[in-house]
């Protein structure tokens, strides 16, 4: 198994170094050397003849999870379990030593013979330690308590919850140990818990709707029903005297701004009236008085056309009065 592996390699080295724990399956190898260990020694001839013999069997691969039934004693006197684990690490660091010292004689041998060697990696990966026992443990809620209602209510039977999960208490047997899946494991305890959560859940809506009904079919009586309603009517009437009130305030002033309107309307028709009569009037007056300054204007012209007429013919007549006196001097 080692003769592959280079003589400086430090896998070897950490290898050798490392503490086991846990029980491992034995070989036929060890499991000798481990009852040669275990027979008494001769110590001559004075040996005693009635000492009893103990024989101390090993755990194998299959029970590594119970300490307490790996090893069973047949004859007295007894032996402690840590004596016989201590014993047994004992052991197993001796022979893994004298496994890495072969293995060096054999490499050292096979490097000066074979000079080139091809390194290849070391693929041994230490066991695990083993898993814990798994217990389960009942989990129970309680419910929650009903609502407070002054009323009376009424008993209803509570409906069956849709997940129901039985709680079984945990009881001992004597089996041979399984190995456990870890992540089976978990996903038992979760899916455990989910039923439990929905479980508690489904109560909680179960008595919310309980509730719901109690208060809904039992807690409104005829009396609350009628002072609900006659509640109801004052508040409608109340809301309607209101409004009848805000509609009478707006039509009392929409009233006044409706006499005010006409008012200033009227007011306007009159006063245009007044001022087409006054306008006629003065436009008749106007007229007339044009008409009369054209006559006027008229019989003027006339008069100045005749005294021009009359200031020409004069002033001939003076011209030819002169002419005749010049003529006549």
């Amino acid at each position: 198994m080692f003769r592959d592996v280079p003589a400086p390699s430090t896998i070897l080295e950490g290898y050798c170094k490392l503490t086991p724990f846990g029980f491992r399956p034995l070989n036929p190898e060890i499991q000798a050397t481990i009852d040669a260990a275990d027979k008494p020694k001769k110590e001559g001839k004075g040996a005693k003849k009635g000492e009893k013999k103990t024989i101390v069997k090993e755990a194998t691969s299959e029970d590594e999870f119970d300490t307490q039934s790996d090893i069973r004693i047949e004859k007295n006197p007894p032996v402690r379990n840590e004596d016989v684990h201590n014993e047994f690490i004992r052991n197993e660091e001796v022979h893994n030593k004298d496994v890495c010292n072969n293995d060096d004689n054999i490499r050292n041998e096979e490097q000066t013979s074979n000079p080139k060697v091809t390194q290849h990696l070391n693929n041994f990966v230490p066991s695990h330690p083993p898993s814990p026992k798994t217990t389960t443990t009942p989990i129970t809620i309680a419910p929650c308590p009903p609502p407070f209602s002054s009323q009376q209510q009424t008993n209803i039977p509570l409906s069956s919850p849709l997940f129901t999960d039985s709680t079984v208490p945990p009881t001992t047997s004597i089996e041979p140990p399984v190995s456990v899946n870890r992540r089976k494991l978990a996903d038992s305890l979760i899916v455990l818990s989910t039923k439990v959560k929905l479980q508690s859940l489904h109560e909680k809506i179960d008595q919310l709707i309980l509730s719901f009904k109690a208060l809904s079919y039992d807690a409104y009586t005829k009396a609350t029903i009628e002072c609900f309603i006659e509640r109801i009517s004052k508040e409608h009437y109340a809301n309607a005297e209101k409004m009848n009130k805000a509609v009478a305030d707006s039509t009392e002033v929409c009233k006044t701004t409706t006499g005010k309107v006409v008012k200033l309307i009227s007011d306007t028709f009159f006063f245009m009236e007044n001022f087409q009569t006054t306008f006629n009037s003065n436009t008749t007056i106007a007229n007339e008085a044009l008409k009369s300054l054209g006559s006027l204007f008229k019989f003027e012209k006339v008069k100045l056309q005749e005294i021009r007429t009359g200031f020409k013919t004069k002033h001939e007549a003076f011209q030819t009065s002169i002419s005749s006196q010049i003529s006549n001097l």
